[in-house]
């Protein structure tokens, strides 16, 4: 989606550097920071309430789906500058340790980490919706037999 953006952005202001496209996406991915969680936190709320009905399991694994793939995307876009940036880095220092650190310093360094916590979090979570179906399933195949 962010690729979807930045076309749209270029497309407008053709006259513009690369420096004003990184610095626009990096602007979005900062403004979704903060307005983040409209899924997330339902979905976590619902999980943390304790009984969760398999309706609100099913519709929830499928948003948490969609969000887990929009941050891909994300990471995708983020991950596709790194070698570049890391090359860079790495002929600045001794070690590819240091130049890791260096790179979790950078702006995009700093969303990869953020995005793929962000990303494990939803796993977790479509993982206990998953087990509220399975178990559903489960209950409703034992009740059959009796």
């Amino acid at each position: 989606m962010l690729n979807k953006i930045i076309a749209i952005i270029k497309k407008n202001f053709e006259s513009r550097s690369e420096e004003f496209y990184l610095a626009i996406s990096k602007e979005i991915v900062a403004t979704l920071r903060q307005e983040d969680g409209t899924n997330y936190d339902k979905a976590r709320e619902i999980l943390q309430g304790g009984t969760v009905q398999v309706d609100q399991a099913v519709e929830y694994r499928h948003r948490l789906a969609g969000d887990y793939a929009y941050y891909s995307d994300l990471l995708l876009t983020i991950q596709s500058r790194k070698p570049d940036v890391w090359n860079e880095l790495r002929s600045e220092v001794k070690s590819d340790a240091q130049a890791n650190k260096k790179y979790e310093m950078t702006t995009d360094g700093n969303q990869e980490l953020w995005l793929k916590s962000k990303l494990k979090a939803i796993e977790k979570m479509m993982s206990a919706f998953k087990s509220q179906i399975d178990l559903a399933n489960n209950e409703y195949n034992n009740a059959k037999h009796f």
